[in-house]
């Protein structure tokens, strides 16, 4: 979690190389996309939708080739979904008949096999204060970064949507106002809650622009070179591209630093979901399985913990919040600092 840059020197003695022969027995055949995690008739994705490779011009010594990039989503991690984001303003500045966007195409067709592994044509929106990653099904979306967000946002439908790049604020502020005047929960369902490469949130961020009425699901996201230690974690009815997909933008999602499952449901409306009701009383199911013991899940209301469990399965129950609209979350910290943040369910009390 975090990127660390260190060198090796070697000391001034002779070396030695050792030749030695190893037999070891041909690997069994692994399966390497076994059944999802299921709950309730939704299956468990895990995917990566905001990861550099050397076409980006930010950090091209570190980042790898898009085969690199490829490679270890499906051999490494492994995951179920990838969108490779790379700067616009480096792909020919966001010329969609540039070869190095016709690259990027047929990258993502090339290695998209559905029911195994399925990527999506994305890029990022390199343009200051409101830059978005852009995740599509179409092969047409790339735009030069210059027009403002509202103008791009208007070129959109159904099959195209933005996420707003994690912990993005002017200098020296916490918050970008430029980012939040615009709403539109359709063209931005998701944002990056944590960073891998970074190695931080953007809870504080989540926590306004909801006050200020924007509906936000969370996921986690790489960025650069970060391996194995942040997910965006979709439930989705079917394990193919446009089901993930959809349930994206439903919002069904959660962000994650570790492999874990965490299902966080009011009744039948899953986490993402709005709704509205007059009880006075409600309860929330949370089902957890992690990758180490749980220290704690907390209970969230317009961002302010109010109740806390340290089991991984269990119900909160919220009696009274208050008229007008909330948002309820989950937030589960292991004994090994791992963490997941479930996506908001929206109750308006009247």
């Amino acid at each position: 979690r975090g990127l660390w840059l260190s060198s090796l020197v070697a000391d001034s003695r002779p070396s030695r190389v050792v030749a030695s022969t190893f037999h070891r027995p041909a690997p069994a055949v692994v399966d390497a996309r076994p059944e999802p995690p299921m709950h309730e008739g939704m299956g468990l994705y895990y995917g990566d939708l905001h990861r550099h490779t050397d076409l980006s011009l930010c950090f091209p010594f570190y980042d790898g080739s898009i085969e690199d990039a490829y490679r270890y989503a499906i051999d490494v991690a492994p995951l179920d979904f990838l969108a490779i984001t790379d700067h616009s303003r480096d792909l020919d500045h966001g010329n969609v008949d540039s070869l190095l966007w016709h690259r990027c195409m047929k990258e993502v067709t090339r290695h998209r096999v559905d029911g195994r592994f399925m990527p999506y044509f994305s890029y990022e929106r390199s343009q200051g204060a409101t830059d978005h990653n852009v995740i599509s099904l179409r092969q047409d979306m790339l735009r030069p970064h210059e027009p403002p967000l509202e103008s791009f946002w208007e070129e959109l439908d159904g099959d195209t949507f933005t996420i707003p790049h994690a912990t993005i604020a002017p200098p020296h502020e916490s918050f970008n106002p430029v980012t939040w005047t615009i709403h539109d929960d359709a063209k931005r369902p998701l944002m990056e809650l944590y960073q891998g490469f970074r190695d931080e949130t953007s809870m504080h961020i989540a926590k306004r622009a909801m006050s200020e009425g924007h509906h936000l699901g969370f996921i986690a996201a790489s960025d650069h070179c970060s391996t194995s230690a942040s997910y965006a974690c979709v439930w989705a009815p079917e394990r193919t591209h446009e089901s993930i997909f959809r349930a994206m933008q439903s919002r069904r999602t959660f962000a994650a630093t570790a492999r874990v499952e965490l299902a966080w449901r009011l009744g039948d409306h899953w986490m993402g979901a709005r709704m509205t009701t007059d009880e006075t009383s409600l309860t929330f199911d949370c089902h957890y399985r992690g990758t180490a013991p749980i220290a704690r899940v907390d209970l969230l209301m317009d961002g302010e913990v109010v109740e806390t469990h340290a089991t991984n399965e269990g119900r909160f129950t919220m009696r009274h919040p208050g008229d007008g609209e909330h948002a309820f979350h989950v937030h589960v910290i292991q004994t090994d600092g791992n963490e997941a943040w479930g996506s908001p369910i929206w109750v308006t009390v009247e």
